[in-house]
């Protein structure tokens, strides 16, 4: 008899386990979904945002001082903040008096006694929020932990949320848990919109919308994993990562473009209930059907699968389903208890819990101290945020090949060592970009830890305990996480080193768990809680998962081949992003209405994608990509000598413009070379590395703008005409791909272009008339299946 999870790997073989239903249903819940519920769930945060404060002294006025900063220093205290710097007072003032108005400023002498606590209200920095609920009812200085408990009943909200709901998700199914989760994060994050005046309510109502926080994410995961092949679970893992980010990214610019915390939660909570109202496309798992003993439900779901994967006719039906898996009993299950049934299981559970504890506290004290750094604070989050990208997908390559158990234990291992020089020189001002730098590198291991740790989660449990083994994980860490704010409160009240001490020593004793968790790379699921007992019995504490023997290249030869193709491409692909990017910023920061400019900026990629196809189908991609990088780099000269003078600006902007006329037809030209010189076995991890190269890189675009609009206009300009001029010459050493067939080996990759002349334009090759409907339909088989 085969063992339980072949049978079912089996069925799904039959209904397709890789088909257009997996890759629909990945897309629409597992990222759609998923960015506008991370926006829904984390609008919370900035929302909260404390911004900088200080007392209101009146009779400013009366002495016609304008000078705001002169005022503060003569009528507020100083003292030590966070980090040891002796700054204004933000919740105490001098006690001006009526005496001290009818004398002049230059009299006055205050002691330590006539310090009193702010009288008249505050003075709040509008720089980046028009209003907030601190702003509007002063959570701020003796209200000032009302903020951080909001916090601490959010992650209690989860806590209880995730008992219920994940449980729920193991006995009433995957599906309406998730409607469930849609309707309740949306009813909390409205009704507190409308209470912020109440407090109590406003906390009952983030608690509310905390309910459902793990389980909307949980449930489109687990149905995905149980309708696919073992081989996706790491790369279906990676698409709810990038859906989770993407929201993330997406939120502060709501934010910033809204400055109002009211309409913010509007637009980025609405969005997500709208996923009701598409039923047709959710199913319920078949694999936890079955279990349940529900065989002629899941035959219907299998039938769905079927349908939109092309398969018509299926070669067993309900009773034939119930014949193949009517050996297996429908087990019984006592909850969370059945996750501590056996030595093994039991033991896998506590360090699993212990990884998750660790990811949870570590992230979220994170995400807190992104948006009260010093310097912009939605940037400050869209960095935090747009750092998970490369992290995941480096995390997918870790856990594919090193395997979830070393990968875990890498990334805390590599978070503690980085808490040392944080904790050494975050104090002081000169190093505060590097403290920031290395927070967020603390950012990218645990979002690789979470990564891991999730898909571990998944794989150690059985079907009929796996999303209450999540829904237990997620709970353990909302409960020790609520301990987060308060190490944030620590650092923001206290000393700034505390948060990332903690977090040095929790990811210390991260490191050591995960090393104890069995390996789950390259193994079936358990679908019995008997399989689960055993699993990672057999396991060598100092072994890497073997990959099962498949024609192909090995990891070693894939990766060092990678390296040696992608070199010149990733030069190009980074000087692409980097001007993409910053000459986007800057269409928002130029004289003239802002929205145009953005408009006028977006609207020339159109007629630009259609010429950079054009001659990239002429000309060829190289000399395409290397022309139009020497005219961005020509181009840069006249604004460089004409940005500065007003009678210049629409001349100025309209070759801004044709900058980005430009540099559109690089990304598509560049895009198409990298899917062109790599073989069929490292296109995609060709296609991956340079975009996480060109990502990381193209995070220095926005400092380029700063030095534009904080220094010099013409700053921004220079770098752009700089990187250009190099590009072009990278663009020129590029083999051309143009009528070249695409390789399919690394040998084959190793010779692409050695014969190519430097002078020479692409050639068409001649086919004979005879030989088209041959080749013809030759190229489609071989595009549809690439398809």
């Amino acid at each position: 008899m085969e063992a339980d999870d072949a049978v079912f790997d089996g069925i799904l073989e039959k209904v397709g386990n890789d088909g257009r239903f997996q890759r629909r249903f990945n897309l629409i819940f597992n990222m759609g979904a998923i960015i506008f519920a991370s926006m829904s769930y984390m609008s919370i945060i900035l929302a909260l945002n404390k911004p900088p404060h200080n007392c209101h002294v009146p009779g400013m006025e009366r002495f016609n001082i304008s000078d705001a900063e002169m005022w503060k220093n003569l009528t507020l205290p100083r003292e030590e903040d966070n980090k040891g710097v002796l700054s204004y007072s933000k919740c105490q003032m001098y006690n001006v008096t009526e005496a001290h108005l009818q004398m002049h400023y230059s009299e006055w002498r205050f002691q330590e006694s006539d310090i009193i606590n702010c009288a008249y209200g505050y003075d709040y920095d509008r720089t980046y929020y028009d209003r907030t609920p601190i702003t509007e009812h002063d959570w701020i200085c003796d209200k000032g932990f009302r903020e951080t408990n909001i916090f601490v009943y959010n992650r209690f909200g989860e806590l209880v949320g995730t008992f219920i709901f994940g449980q729920l998700g193991d006995t009433l199914g995957r599906r309406p848990v998730f409607y469930f989760s849609v309707l309740i994060i949306t009813a909390g994050r409205l009704i507190s919109m409308f209470t912020a005046s109440i407090y109590v309510v406003f906390c009952m109502a983030a608690v509310l919308g905390s309910l459902t926080s793990n389980s909307i994410f949980q449930a489109p995961l687990i149905i995905a994993m149980e309708v696919s092949k073992s081989e996706r679970r790491g790369y279906i893992s990676m698409m709810q990562c990038i859906g989770w980010t993407t929201g993330l990214c997406i939120l502060p610019m709501v934010f910033w473009a809204t400055r109002d915390w009211f309409w913010a939660l509007m637009f980025t909570t609405i969005p997500i209930f709208l996923f009701i109202f598409i039923p047709q496309y959710l199913i319920e798992s078949p694999r936890w059907l079955a279990t349940r003993g529900h065989y002629k439900r899941s035959m219907a779901e299998l039938r769905k699968i079927a349908n939109v994967n092309g398969i018509r006719q299926l070669p067993f039906d309900e009773r034939s389903l119930e014949k193949l898996l009517s050996h297996r009993k429908v087990e019984t299950v006592y909850g969370m208890a059945s996750l501590f049934t056996g030595w093994r299981m039991a033991r896998n559970t506590i360090f699993c819990v212990v990884c998750w504890i660790v990811a949870s506290i570590t992230y979220f004290t994170l995400v807190l101290l992104s948006s009260r750094l010093d310097g912009n604070p939605f940037l400050n989050f869209l960095f935090q945020s747009a750092i998970e990208l490369p992290a995941y997908k480096i995390g997918q390559i870790l856990s594919d090949n090193l395997g979830r158990r070393a990968s875990n234990s890498l990334a805390f291992l590599t978070a503690t060592v980085i808490c040392i020089p944080i904790v050494m020189i975050i104090r002081v001002a000169e190093y505060e970009y590097i403290a920031i730098a290395l927070s967020i590198a603390i950012k990218f291991c645990v979002s690789i830890n979470f990564f891991a740790v999730n898909l571990q989660s998944i794989e150690i449990y059985p079907t009929c305990l796996r999303q209450t083994g999540l829904a237990f994980a997620a709970i353990m860490a909302n409960l020790f996480g609520i301990f987060g704010p308060y190490v944030v409160y620590l650092g923001t009240e206290y000393d700034v080193r505390y948060p990332f001490v903690v977090i040095g020593l929790l990811s210390a004793l991260g490191a050591t768990c995960a090393s104890f968790l069995p390996e789950t790379l390259h193994q079936s699921l358990p679908e019995t809680i008997e399989q689960a007992q055993k699993f990672g019995k057999k396991q060598k504490f100092w072994s890497l998962p073997k990959k099962p023997k498949t024609e192909g290249v090995e990891i070693g030869q894939e990766m060092e081949e990678g390296v040696r193709l992608k070199d010149t491409d990733d030069d190009v692909r980074m000087v692409v992003s980097l001007t993409y990017f910053t000459v986007m910023l800057l269409s928002s920061r130029m004289d003239g209405n802002p929205f145009l400019n953005f408009l006028w900026q977006s609207a020339i990629e159109l007629p630009a994608y259609k010429i950079g196809q054009h001659l990239s189908d002429s000309l060829g991609r190289r000399l395409s990509n290397a022309m139009a990088f020497l005219v961005s780099t020509i181009i840069c000269i006249p604004i460089y000598m004409i940005a500065r003078y007003s009678e210049y600006e629409t001349l100025t902007i309209a070759l801004t413009v044709a900058i980005k006329f430009c540099i559109s037809i690089n990304f598509f030209a560049v895009n198409l070379q990298s899917i062109e010189i790599y073989p069929t076995c490292l296109r995609n991890t060709g296609l991956a590395f340079a975009a996480i190269m060109s990502n990381l890189i193209g995070i220095l675009g926005p400092y380029v703008v700063y030095l534009g609009t904080e220094y010099d206009v013409r700053y921004p300009f220079v770098v752009i005409g700089a990187l250009s001029a190099v590009a072009a010459v990278c663009a020129l050493l590029l083999p051309e791909t143009l009528h070249q067939a695409l390789p399919e080996t690394i040998e084959q990759a190793q010779q692409f272009g050695k014969n190519h002349r430097f002078w020479s334009l692409p050639k068409k090759p001649k086919i004979r008339p005879a030989d088209n409907a041959e080749c013809e339909m030759a190229e489609r088989k071989r595009l549809n299946g690439v398809h």
